[in-house]
């Protein structure tokens, strides 16, 4: 628990330096992935601003086709939204399963370096169903008239700043770490996976004799052990 507290420490303290880095990397990527998402989207301004000494990603974007309580009204020059979420949202997945890899006990610096590989896909996965999906939720609540699909998302989001995640996170870890293991298992104990084949088989009493005679082992060698 005092590594996993160190650890965390240490990558907080981390990513509190970076953080207008990562931050600036992800908001053109947020960006693209709405108007891909949504074509009707149209993202006029994304920038970060800072407010209490807390960064924020903004965005003004506007959507082409009518809101829900008007379906009917002909579209113009779109409805104009403007969204905004802590930039340090992004920051809460790798500090947790970073944290986890450096802390856990029992694996080498390679196995280490290994597991921080696999978990950097997977943590890009999880932003990707993060900050846009939660924008997208509050752009179609007010946009679009499918019921389930705005429950959905609503449920989504509210998941994911319920503690999603934190859950999220963990589970970025464990499938990251799961290699390792089975890797550390298959070479502690080769004998569960392959037979050796230098092994001698010994025959039953009814088997078809080794020497090649066509009698029962029995009635052939067996006698001559």
């Amino acid at each position: 628990m005092l590594r996993l507290i160190g650890a965390a420490v240490f990558f907080i303290i981390i990513f509190y330096m970076v953080n207008p880095f990562y931050a600036r990397i992800h908001l053109p990527l947020i960006a693209a992935q709405m108007e891909w998402m949504h074509p009707e989207y149209d993202v006029k301004i994304s920038e970060i601003v800072t407010i209490d000494r807390i960064d924020y990603f903004q965005y003004t974007i506007t959507v082409n086709k009518p809101m829900a309580n008007r379906p009917y009204a002909p579209l113009k020059t779109g409805n104009t939204v403007r969204l905004k979420a802590q930039a340090n949202s992004l920051c809460i997945a790798p500090i947790i399963v970073f944290s986890l890899i450096l802390a856990w006990p029992g694996i080498s610096l390679l196995n280490r370096l290994q597991t921080f590989l696999i978990s950097l896909p997977l943590i890009i996965l999880v932003h990707a169903v993060d900050l846009p999906m939660i924008f997208i939720a509050n752009i179609e609540s007010v946009h679009s008239t499918n019921d389930f699909g705005n429950a959905s998302r609503s449920v989504w989001s509210h998941i994911l700043n319920n503690g999603g995640r934190q859950f999220l996170a963990l589970v970025i870890f464990l499938i990251s770490i799961a290699p390792i293991y089975l890797k550390i298992d298959y070479g502690r104990h080769p004998a569960n996976h392959i037979q050796n084949s230098s092994q001698t088989v010994v025959p039953r009493r009814n088997d078809a004799c080794p020497c090649g005679s066509g009698k029962k082992y029995k009635n052939c060698c067996l006698d001559n052990k």
